[in-house]
């Protein structure tokens, strides 16, 4: 540590999660100067962590990790739901990236927001020793939330940070989190979820179908598989629907040039995204099934309007019944 440096500088993964948070005012409540870190991807935004930096008084440094990403899912085809090994690649990933950056900016150490045994693959005291040794760093990583439960850290050895001032949290429950956020003034923090969207058997299904039909070159396909309720109408044609308004703004605003947008006209209903190469028959059942998820009553005509680039037309179709829909849907 240069010997001009009077205060002890953390870099904590800051996601935005309530523990994630909690990890940082813990370390700064023993006057440790935290910085956050945070990985962009297809996967999730940085919107949380934007509003959580600012709340904690904390420079946030935000990392694309989009190709880390397509790279762990590459190399790892076909294990997705329920097993862990890509959630425990790519937090692995992630703390290394941490770990280098730290070392740019001549910090002490790097910290997460982990809590024992709050989700089984990735944070147990196995699932932690083996991130660390795949990624060369045993003992490099600080978990404020559940120090006392684990091994001292180096950090700990240095004298960077207290023992006497972790945690020890444990378990899926989050009834001390909540208290801590109270004692911590921690607010506007979202709902906890179940935490890797890789452990997620619908997201799987639809990660499994897009290798299947398209490969994972694209960051922008990756970032879709996030919004919506996708069907598959052939190998090469796939349906988007908007389940909500946030879902049909996201599919307009990222539809690429050339993609047809559909859109119930005169009734309330979802947006739809569908490649431009459609042929007339995929058309119609598309047409069909975002017609479906409207408000449209049962075998009455519906007018559907597609645009694109090129111009607008309207098509008229009934809508699709529950079971032809669920018979074309991923997941």
């Amino acid at each position: 540590m240069p010997s001009n440096k009077r205060r002890v500088y953390a870099l904590s993964l800051l996601n935005g999660s309530l523990d994630s948070r909690l990890a940082v005012r813990v370390l700064q409540s023993q006057g440790i100067a935290v910085h956050g870190i945070v990985f962009e991807s297809p996967f999730g935004d940085v919107k949380a962590a934007r509003r959580a930096a600012e709340q904690l008084d904390v420079v946030l440094h935000i990392e694309d990790f989009s190709q880390n990403i397509i790279a762990v899912l590459s190399q790892n085809q076909g294990v997705f739901a329920g097993e862990g090994v890509i959630c425990k690649d790519i937090h692995g990933r992630m703390i290394r990236r941490a770990l280098t950056v730290m070392q740019d900016l001549d910090f002490d150490f790097v910290a997460t927001g982990d809590v024992l045994d709050q989700r089984e693959h990735v944070q147990s005291i196995a699932a932690f020793d083996e991130i660390e040794r795949a990624q060369h760093c045993p003992g490099e990583v600080v978990r404020p939330l559940s120090g006392k439960w684990l091994s001292k850290t180096k950090a700990e050895g240095y004298g960077f940070v207290s023992r006497d001032g972790l945690l020890d949290l444990k378990g899926r429950g989050h009834k001390a989190q909540k208290r801590l956020a109270k004692e911590y003034d921690v607010t506007g923090f979202p709902t906890p979820t179940g935490g890797c969207r890789l452990v997620d058997p619908t997201f799987c299904q639809r990660l499994q179908d897009l290798i299947a039909h398209g490969g994972l070159a694209g960051v922008p396909s990756l970032a879709l598989l996030r919004y919506g309720r996708h069907f598959r109408l052939s190998p090469e044609i796939k349906l988007i629907v908007g389940r909500n308004e946030q879902d049909n703004h996201y599919l307009e605003g990222n539809a690429e040039l050339y993609d047809l947008i559909l859109k119930v006209e005169k009734l309330h209903g979802p947006s739809a995204l569908l490649p431009f190469s459609v042929e007339d028959h995929d058309l119609q059942r598309a047409a069909a099934i975002c017609a479906r998820y409207s408000d449209a009553p049962p075998q009455t005509d519906v007018t559907v309007k597609i645009r694109s680039s090129t111009g607008t037309r309207r098509i008229v179709v009934k809508p699709a019944t529950v079971a032809f829909a669920d018979s074309l849907r991923i997941g």
